[in-house]
Parts: structure tokens; C-alpha cells; sequence
């Protein structure tokens, strides 16, 4: 095969566009969710600085290397702890916040059921869910962290000011 028969052209698409179609799968071979305060507030921080100061602008989060399935889902390949961390943050909107209650977790973590679960139950009913010691701790972390974060009220000035 020519180099050039391999060629993939990348696509750009917004966070709505991600979480608007598409099943993705982490599988197996991909590290569980490892993100810590400090790169989950980063995250949250590069968003909130893009919705105050980024004008309609379009704005760089990162890549998500997919491989698409013979059954139509994307298996991610990298930025996996980013998609879980976005997912997180929809479940703390939607559940804390009361923002955004027509979006659904498009992300299942294959031979994982723990993470699946906690996810599942965090974007259900977040912490007013069946929440134990059984949950994946990481992501149950996070989720407090985003909670955390968006309850200071310069945060939520700064996201509010910005989608005006």
C-alpha cells in the first residue's frame, strides 16, 4: 500500500458535535481515568477562560483519536481522560446545576463495569445516587472536584459572563 491510500484526514468538531452523535468505548488496553485536581482543573479552567475572553472564536481542546467499530462505535485510541472528564463536568451541570438535561453519556468503558457504572450513576443522579465504596474512586473524585470548582462563584460568574 502507497502512503498516500493510508492518509486520514482529522476532523474538527465541537464538544456539542462530540457528545451530539457517536458511541465511544475505552477499551481494555487504554490506563483507567488518572486524573487528578490538577488536570481536571486545568481543563475546567481552560474552559471557563475560553467562554469569557474567546469571542466566537474557535478554540484547540485537544485531540480524540478514534478507530470506528464494524458496529459503528469509536474506540478511542487516545484522549480518553479528557472525554471522561468532559463527561463528568455534563454530569455536574446537569445534576447539580440543573444545565443541560437533554445530553446523554455517549462513553462506556469496555471490560470496566465499575467505571461504567460510576459514570452511569453520577450522570443519573450524581451524588444523590447509589453512591459507595464500590464506585471507581477516580471518577468519583473528579466529579467532586468539578462540583467543587464550579460552586465558586467567580467560576460560575466567569461561565455565565462568557455564553452571554
Amino acid at each position: 500500500m502507497s502512503a498516500n491510500k493510508n492518509k486520514l484526514k482529522p476532523d474538527e468538531f465541537s464538544v456539542a458535535d462530540l457528545f451530539g452523535s457517536g458511541q465511544y468505548i475505552i477499551p481494555i488496553y487504554q490506563r483507567n481515568y488518572a486524573w487528578g485536581k490538577e488536570e481536571v482543573e486545568q481543563l475546567l479552567q481552560d474552559l471557563m477562560d475560553v467562554a469569557q475572553t474567546n469571542k466566537g472564536d474557535y478554540y484547540y481542546l485537544g485531540s480524540l483519536v478514534v478507530h470506528q467499530c464494524e458496529d459503528g462505535k469509536f474506540e478511542i485510541i487516545d484522549g480518553q481522560q479528557r472525554h471522561t472528564t468532559l463527561c463528568i463536568l455534563m454530569a455536574v451541570l446537569k445534576n447539580e446545576l440543573r444545565i443541560n438535561n437533554e445530553q446523554r453519556i455517549n462513553l462506556e468503558f469496555r471490560h470496566r463495569s465499575i467505571s461504567d457504572k460510576t459514570l452511569a450513576v453520577l450522570f443519573d443522579k450524581g451524588l444523590k445516587g447509589n453512591v459507595n465504596d464500590e464506585m471507581e474512586p477516580a471518577i468519583l473524585a473528579a466529579y467532586k472536584i468539578v462540583k467543587t470548582f464550579l460552586e465558586n462563584s467567580q467560576n460560575l460568574k466567569v461561565a455565565y459572563s462568557g455564553s452571554t
